[in-house]
């Protein structure tokens, strides 16, 4: 068929510079071992600048979130996120038995009726975070205080997501060596 294989192609434009190499916007060292599972909450957002959450789980066992904050720069039709303040959040060591392997967040949307008991408490969302000891915790954002807990029957849970749900419930999904999904109160 003759001409350039794809991988050729690709060497030959990085050697001449035409595939650029984009640095991080941000990185950070956030748990002892690694970080297992990772989820960014969109936050507030006015005219030119951002926030988000950023949620780590890690094989230190430790849960912790991170305040973020970003600024448009530059002129409109060419306008770079910059990064403009980070925020050290909460820290709970020890939050589960054994490795941390998912977490996932959600805040209360405003249409919720009847509210639920966390916002009581000052709790604008939620945290869900499973481990590989197959415990699946809720904490109460933004301080991290746990609000519920259930064991889930999948085997090597890796990876959860929750909703909200009429009421104030969360639908949890819990994956690994199967899926499971089950309602929990905040």
């Amino acid at each position: 068929r003759g001409g350039k294989g794809a991988r050729q192609r690709l060497e030959e434009s990085t050697e001449e510079g035409a595939v650029p190499e984009e640095a991080p916007l941000w990185s950070a060292l956030r748990h002892q071992s690694g970080v297992n599972g990772v989820y960014l909450m969109a936050g507030q957002q006015s005219g030119t600048s951002a926030t988000a959450t950023l949620l780590t789980a890690g094989d230190d066992q430790d849960l912790r979130t991170m305040q973020l904050s970003f600024t448009l720069q530059g002129p409109a039709n060419s306008q770079e996120l910059v990064m403009s303040g980070q925020t050290e959040g909460a820290c709970v060591v020890g939050a589960h038995a054994s490795t941390i392997r998912g977490v996932c967040g959600t805040e209360w949307a405003a249409c919720t009726r009847p509210l639920p008991p966390a916002t009581a408490k000052g709790h604008k969302g939620v945290v869900v975070s499973v481990g590989a000891d197959q415990r699946v915790n809720v904490w109460g954002l933004p301080g991290l205080e746990l609000l519920a807990a259930a064991v889930s029957e999948v085997c090597d849970a890796s990876c959860v997501d929750a909703r909200q749900v009429s009421g104030g419930m969360l639908q949890v999904a819990v994956g690994g060596m199967g899926v499971q999904t089950f309602y929990l109160p905040p």
